[in-house]
């Protein structure tokens, strides 16, 4: 991740984690999620012992690590959404504080209408 300087405080930029990523990237790890259950449950219908097989203990790892990738993905799209929020959130402050002083420049000038005062 690249970091640009803004002001005297380091900010990272944007992490492009769209919709389209994290759909792509939950789908890749949602079907090897669903693969490595179906091998599991594969296997232990074959295992007939109280305690799990290596083979089964192998495959429960795996799949608990594709479960970590899944949280992964779901983190960062989290963080996109957010980078976005505050973004728009600083577009509707400037948005706001410009709409404020409209309408304060045209309060003033329906005064002077008001009151009859010419601006030469």
């Amino acid at each position: 991740m690249k970091l640009f300087k803004r002001g005297k405080q380091l900010v990272p930029k944007k992490f492009e984690f769209t919709k389209e990523v994290t759909a792509k990237a939950l789908e890749t790890w949602l079907n090897k999620r669903e693969e490595l259950q179906k091998k599991y449950e594969d296997l232990s219908a074959k295992h007939t012992g109280p305690v799990e097989s290596l083979e089964m203990s192998g495959i429960r790892q795996q799949r608990e690590l594709v479960e970590e990738r899944i949280r992964e993905v779901r983190d960062w799209y989290g963080l996109y959404v957010l980078e976005g929020l505050e973004e728009e959130s600083r577009r509707l402050k400037l948005l706001t504080i410009v709409l404020i002083a409209l309408t304060t420049i045209l309060a003033i000038f329906t005064g002077f209408l008001v009151s009859g005062i010419r601006i030469p």
